[in-house]
């Protein structure tokens, strides 16, 4: 079992009124104590996704702030395979 962090928004959003980067990643240190707690593995996708203030890099971001450019997806496959068993 994996546990996957939340991954960040993009400044002009409305959702980043409840999901700012602050609370995303409080949201992801509570996911990450339930890793521990019950033996999962965690992964960080916010800091893959995140730009240096913690909202979504542009390579990411598809415009809305909320989703994945077609481009981004493949990263995120790169990264969950290097970090999963297959």
């Amino acid at each position: 079992i994996y546990l996957i962090s939340l991954a960040p928004v993009g400044r002009e959003t409305p959702m980043n009124i409840i999901y700012n980067p602050v609370n995303t990643l409080l949201y992801s240190q509570a996911l990450k104590t339930l890793s521990r707690e019950y033996g999962a593995e965690y992964l960080d996708i916010f800091r893959l996704m995140a730009d240096s203030e913690g909202y979504f890099k542009d390579s990411f971001n598809s415009g809305d702030g909320i989703h994945f450019l077609p481009s981004g997806y493949p990263v995120l496959e790169y990264f969950l395979r290097c970090h999963t068993v297959s």
